[in-house]
Parts: structure tokens; sequence; C-alpha cells
């Protein structure tokens, strides 16, 4: 319980410099890729294990982003690990990375049950959970995805969910292209 704890007031430490704009983030050109492959080989043993097909599909050429790698690994493995607490066994997640005008978009699709639109405008608010009967289940404080939306916020990115009508979720974040200048 003191471990617990003990994290969620880090947590909350974290998320209150992020929205203050007083977390330093170092911001250097970055390969999409790169993160991309260290989020899906650090998710794939949990995947593996509940039998969830982890997959990545990226636009042939994507251009380096002015990123902090080490803040957005962590929103990828959040938005890993939350697409595999709700994805059946034998379900498939997908993260996919296109350009998008000025922006790499980074996308999580997951095969779950998806989030009902009464709860997708709140998903990113300090504690909010959609289902708070599953919370002892599936664990977390409700801060995972306000941080990551902070720190992709504190990058000059954007963050959103978009919820299809057949099920499933996909969580986007956007990070800037690094645009050379002469």
């Amino acid at each position: 319980e003191t471990l617990l704890l003990n994290h969620l007031v880090e947590d909350l430490q974290t998320l209150s410099l992020a929205e203050a704009g007083q977390l330093r983030y170092d911001i250097r050109p970055l390969d999409v890729g790169d993160i991309l492959e260290r989020g899906i080989r650090a998710m794939q043993p949990v995947a593996g294990e509940k039998g969830v097909t982890l997959s990545l599909k990226t636009d042939k050429f994507l251009p380096p982003v002015l990123a902090d790698a080490e803040r957005s690994g962590q929103v990828l493995r959040n938005l890993l690990n939350n697409a595999l607490t709700y994805t059946p066994a034998s379900g498939e997640i997908i993260v996919s990375a296109e350009v998008l005008d000025d922006e790499v978009a980074i996308s999580v699709h997951d095969s779950g049950p998806g989030v009902d639109e009464d709860h997708a405008a709140y998903l990113f608010e300090r504690f909010y959970r959609a289902d708070s009967s599953r919370e002892r289940d599936t664990g977390g404080s409700g801060l995972g995805l306000a941080i990551s939306k902070a720190y992709v916020e504190g990058q000059n990115g954007r963050m959103w969910l978009d919820t299809p009508g057949d099920g499933g979720a996909t969580f986007t974040f956007t990070l800037p292209i690094e645009t050379v200048t002469n």
C-alpha cells in the first residue's frame, strides 16, 4: 500500500509540473521508428502472455520529429498498456504512424470493447475511469492518460481518442516534424 501511495504522489507531482509548464523536456530530433520499435518491444512479452497480436503499420518514410525520447516513449507504453488491459485474448493491437501536415501522428488501435462516447470526453482528466467496476481488476490511478496528454502537449503535440462504432478504441498523439532551416 505504501508503494502504491508513493507512486500516486509521484504521478500527481509529475502531472502538476507538466500542467504548469515547469517540467523539463529534452527536445531533439528523433527517429519515430525507434520510439515505436522500443515501445512494441517493451510490451511484446505482455501481449504474448495474453495471446494478443501486437503489430506495427507505418508510412514508408517518416521524417524526424522534435521530441523528448523518454517522455514520448512513456506515452506510447502507457497507451499500449491500456490497450493490453482492455483487449481480450486473441485480440489485436495495431500501432501506426503517419505524416499529418507538419506532424507525425502515432496511433494505438485496440480490438477491445471500446469507450462509450459519454466517457470519451473525460478520459484525459485526473482520476477519471470510464468503468469504476473494473478498477480492482485493472488497477491504475486514473492519471496515466492525463499525464500522457500533458507530456504530448509539453512537446507541442496533440492527443485525442477516436471511438469507431464497431468497437475498439484508437488513441492518437502527434509530435512536430523537425523543420530544417537554412
